[in-house]
């Protein structure tokens, strides 16, 4: 597996994995994935219906990538239950898909791949002087995949750049764990904002949007509340990490600090 990283900050986060903050502004706080199961199916839907305006997930130059719907599916697997039987685990993996209509404006109708790219969730978050906490998430592809965005006239590959393309954190971008409940059943919402993310584009239409051929600020952004299912097995394409999962009952999910 081929692991593109990026340092992650301030409210929002799903690209990249995030690098240390100087001692003088942050200070290193755990956080964990809780469940009532060992092995528990997440899901996750953002969906936007008029008169609310689609989400947009991708900017650069001021110019928005937006869709209407994306879903989240992936799995964790619980640790060491405690005397409850509450399981922990520090990490957890969802592939994305944006399925819902794209556009770009002033292109056209757009498809978002992410065949091969999981979204990896880290527990450990970072608390800066303001109190915000910022936790730690990766893109993680196969060899040879990247996430890429298409529409007539205009293709945007994200990630790419090489070695070394990727800045230093700053405070202006990140991820937040957020528990709520969600019809009586503990749940955790994920809002992202990463900033700086390297790309590359190709197409008179990307020309003429203001879409440069390369560079490294563009933004991505997305929220999604995420539940939890019994597993009632899955299994996922070697090719696209699309999961096909059973779900079981519903179960409790959530983050804590020790």
């Amino acid at each position: 597996m081929k692991r593109n990283l990026k340092a992650l900050g301030l409210t929002l986060g799903a690209l990249f994995a995030m690098g240390a903050l100087s001692a003088a502004s942050a200070s290193a706080v755990e956080h964990e994935f809780h469940s009532t199961e060992e092995n528990t199916i997440l899901t996750g839907e953002t969906e936007h219906e008029a008169p609310v305006e689609a989400q947009s997930i991708l900017e650069i130059n001021g110019v928005k990538v937006e869709c209407t719907r994306g879903t989240y599916e992936g799995t964790v697997t619980g640790k060491d239950p405690d005397e409850d039987g509450i399981f922990t685990e520090t990490e957890a993996t969802v592939h994305p898909i944006y399925d819902g209509p794209c556009k770009i404006p002033n292109v056209g109708e757009a498809s978002v791949n992410t065949d091969g790219c999981d979204f990896v969730l880290t527990s450990e978050t970072v608390e800066t002087t303001e109190g915000v906490e910022h936790g730690e998430v990766a893109v993680e592809c196969t060899e040879g995949a990247q996430i890429t965005i298409s529409a007539p006239g205009c293709t945007i590959s994200v990630g790419t750049g090489g070695e070394g393309s990727v800045p230093e954190a700053t405070l202006d971008d990140g991820v937040v764990y957020t528990d709520k409940e969600t019809e009586g059943r503990k749940t955790v919402t994920i809002d992202a904002t990463v900033k700086e993310i390297p790309f590359e584009s190709e197409g008179f239409l990307c020309f003429f949007a203001g879409i440069p051929s390369k560079g490294h600020n563009a933004i991505y952004t997305d929220e999604v509340t995420v539940e939890g299912f019994k597993d009632g097995g899955c299994t996922q394409d070697k090719d696209t990490h699309k999961l096909t999962c059973n779900e079981g009952e519903p179960v409790d999910i959530w983050t804590q600090t020790p």
